[in-house]
């Protein structure tokens, strides 16, 4: 499709700035707060983990370092980088946020702390369900939205585009 600029919808704003603030602050500080919560809210689980306390916890928090370098790197991305690769870099971190960041968890949980799947599952399954919409709303905005076909111009697709140029 050309270029619509149908009504000036170009540029970040509307959905798009609801997004930006959600992935950009509400993410990490909801990322952070729970972390701590998890990992220091209950004395007994440092009690529980013995040995393996301190690597569970380096673990814990290296995921949640990267996964704040990434989302301060797809946030940027997003403001200054206004081509088709930012849109799919964009997509691949939505799933990391909505579904990659639980799986971790259970992943670190099962493999370090050595806790029962099925446990986890009963505990966790809301949350997976819940990531799962979140990915789905905002891939099918960022797939489908004139603001975003406008602003990360669609039609100059360009592969060859370093990811960080």
């Amino acid at each position: 499709m050309a270029y619509d600029d149908r009504d000036g919808l170009h540029g970040v704003g509307g959905w798009l700035a609801f997004f930006l603030f959600g992935f950009a602050f509400v993410s990490p500080l909801g990322l952070v707060i729970g972390t701590y919560f998890s990992l220091y809210g209950d004395p007994d689980v440092a009690a529980i983990l013995g040995g393996r306390w301190e690597l569970y916890q380096a673990a814990v928090w290296v995921e949640v370092a990267l996964s704040l370098a990434m989302i301060g790197y797809v946030t940027w991305r997003l403001f200054n980088r206004h081509n088709w690769l930012t849109v799919k870099i964009t997509i691949a971190a939505i799933v990391q946020v909505g579904l990659g960041l639980r799986l971790l968890d259970i992943a670190l949980a099962v493999l370090i702390a050595e806790v029962e799947l099925r446990i986890l599952l009963a505990q966790i399954g809301p949350d997976l369900i819940k990531g799962l919409i979140y990915a789905a709303i905002w891939i099918a905005y960022f797939l489908r939205s004139v603001r975003i076909r406008n602003t990360y111009d669609l039609s100059r697709e360009d592969e060859s585009a370093g990811i960080f140029d």
